[in-house]
């Protein structure tokens, strides 16, 4: 929005939050600062349109971002190009390492993010009950920090389920690399997102996933290849995709096997020969 000068200028856009907007009604629905985040984003979506336009280039984090972008600021190809993010596989070489040395453990469902509401974790506290009535010893990990924090555990009590989260707070990579060590499932319940890099990460530590058929997710997640997928907002069945890979051990580790195969799309290779030929 600021930029007036003459060289090129090339923007990047990795959430949708302020360019797909929602009624009030939506947020108030999903949201305990619904008014405030209805206020900010439509905000944003004024200025954020006026924003890219100037843009030589606009880089899209996934092909879902891609289409918000194009079809709310009327910015099309080649000006609006998809380039995925990457991760480093290396990086997760010891949360390989450190899973086959483990020893067993009740089951480990593990959530990363910040920003719970958005990412559903009040969903999965709501399927816990029903996980917990078919797997009893299964315990939650929920690592970040978000202002909503208290708010989940209120939530948790009210489902009778607190004695089997566990809320570990900020965690740096090298913790992470730990934690994703002894977890055997990840779920992250979106509302929307933009892609979900957090996925690939956990795929990458041999965790299998569990997403939603929302935003960028399938991007990343082919429902019954390399993960599963689940409608948002549905207890429910997030709870029985849950306890499916809970008690199918080989459903597991083939659904860990195939994950290996989608890492290639999100490798640094791949990143910056796209960046390259943007620029």
């Amino acid at each position: 929005l600021l930029y007036f000068g003459k060289t090129p200028a090339v923007g990047n856009i990795n959430d949708t939050y302020s360019a797909e907007l929602h009624s009030l009604a939506y947020y108030r629905r999903h949201f305990e600062d619904w008014y405030i985040r209805w206020l900010y984003y439509h905000f944003v979506h004024f200025f954020e349109g006026i924003a890219v336009r100037k843009l030589d280039s606009v880089i899209a984090n996934s092909r879902y971002t891609a289409g918000i972008v194009s079809s709310n600021y009327q910015i099309k190809h080649p000006k609006l190009v998809t380039c995925y993010k990457s991760i480093d596989p290396e990086k997760y070489a010891l949360s390989l390492e450190l899973r086959s040395k483990q020893p067993p453990h009740p089951p480990v469902v593990m959530f990363v993010g910040t920003n719970m509401q958005r990412k559903g974790l009040p969903v999965l506290i709501s399927a816990a009950p029903q996980i917990l009535a078919a797997c009893e010893s299964t315990q939650f990990w929920v690592v970040g920090e978000d202002k909503a924090v208290p708010g989940m555990k209120d939530l948790c009590k009210e489902m009778g389920v607190l004695d089997a989260f566990q809320f570990m707070g900020w965690q740096s990579q090298a913790e992470l690399t730990h934690i994703y060590a002894q977890a055997d499932i990840f779920v992250m319940p979106s509302i929307t997102e933009a892609l979900g890099m957090v996925f690939v990460e956990a795929m990458a530590s041999g965790v299998a996933v569990v997403g939603t058929e929302v935003g960028g997710i399938p991007e990343i997640i082919e429902h019954e290849v390399n993960g599963l997928l689940v409608p948002p907002n549905e207890p429910v069945l997030l709870a029985e995709a849950v306890v499916r890979l809970i008690q199918d051990e080989e459903l597991r580790k083939r659904l860990v096997l195939r994950s290996k195969e989608m890492l290639i799309k999100f490798s640094a290779d791949q990143m910056m020969k796209t960046t390259y030929d943007i620029y």
